[in-house]
């Protein structure tokens, strides 16, 4: 030991820094290693949490002595694998929403029909038609989450005028945007939906607060908007095309293609008799 001590006093400061430089090292490696052997064995419990769904699980974890990992902002929660198929179960009483707040119909489980009153009944309708509209449209490649909200008008007294229900659809997507068919598609979905509601009365925006529909007047506005995307598209993919042909001759990123289209959308349907008083018409055929 005595001669350990006196070889390090006879190193040199730069040496001395060197060496305590690589024993952080090597000890900071060793804490890393150490950490993720001890996190391979976790898995999600349950992701895409609300804030108060993760609080009563959190709750539930401690009450009974489970290690656990929180990660996202407290929206996803890791436990170890072996435990998890269990740890759901015991989780099911918890009720949670799970799907950002969103409850669909299942509110009429614990609800007493005798006990509640015609607005209370409309109200919780309203709600679970909220609901599960946002759970369908989730379902939807590329959208992370959305929210639905509903205004069904009420029935003025001594009112000629009808007034129309109107609905609007937040949504958030896992990447980019979505396109003009799909969210046409989630215009026709919610207005489907909810009696006397038409598509142009659905406006959706992203999470950025950009409006991604238009005002159509009637379903042909809205149909002459999907032929132009269809054309526009079709425009797309002659210009990749020739850009992809000439390329191979003329050399990468030397051409750039564009293309103009007219296309023809209409449909001419000809309905036509004719009438031979001198034919003759088989009554019957007999095959041998």
């Amino acid at each position: 030991m005595n001669g350990f001590l006196q070889t390090l006093k006879n190193l040199s400061p730069a040496r001395l820094a060197a060496i305590a430089g690589i024993g952080i090292f090597l000890f900071g490696f060793i804490v890393f290693f150490i950490n993720q052997l001890s996190s391979s064995d976790m898995t999600v419990l349950y992701n895409e949490l609300s804030l108060n769904d993760s609080r009563q699980i959190i709750s539930k974890l401690d009450a009974s002595g489970v290690k656990y990992k929180i990660r996202n902002n407290g929206t996803e929660i890791l436990v170890p694998s072996n435990m998890a198929n269990r740890l759901r179960v015991d989780m099911s009483e918890l009720n949670l929403t799970s799907k950002s707040g969103m409850v669909g119909y299942e509110i009429f489980d614990d609800v007493d029909a005798l006990g509640s009153t015609n607005f209370m009944q409309n109200v919780n309708l309203l709600r679970a038609l909220e609901g599960e509209l946002a759970r369908t449209i989730k379902s939807v490649d590329n959208i992370k989450n959305a929210r639905v909200h509903i205004v069904m008008p009420k029935r003025e007294m001594f009112s000629r005028e009808e007034q129309q229900p109107k609905a609007s659809v937040i949504i958030k997507t896992k990447f980019g945007t979505i396109s003009s068919k799909e969210v046409m598609s989630i215009q026709k979905l919610v207005s489907a939906s909810v009696p006397k509601l038409e598509a142009k009365d659905v406006s959706i925006i992203d999470s950025s607060g950009k409006l991604l529909t238009k005002n159509y007047g009637d379903d042909n506005d809205l149909q002459i908007a999907s032929q132009e995307e269809m054309r526009r598209d079709y425009e797309r993919k002659l210009e990749d095309k020739i850009q992809e042909l000439l390329e191979r001759a003329i050399g990468s990123g030397k051409i750039r293609a564009q293309v103009s289209l007219e296309m023809d959308f209409d449909k001419i349907v000809t309905n036509e008799e004719k009438y031979d008083p001198d034919g003759q018409a088989v009554r019957s055929t007999v095959l041998h």
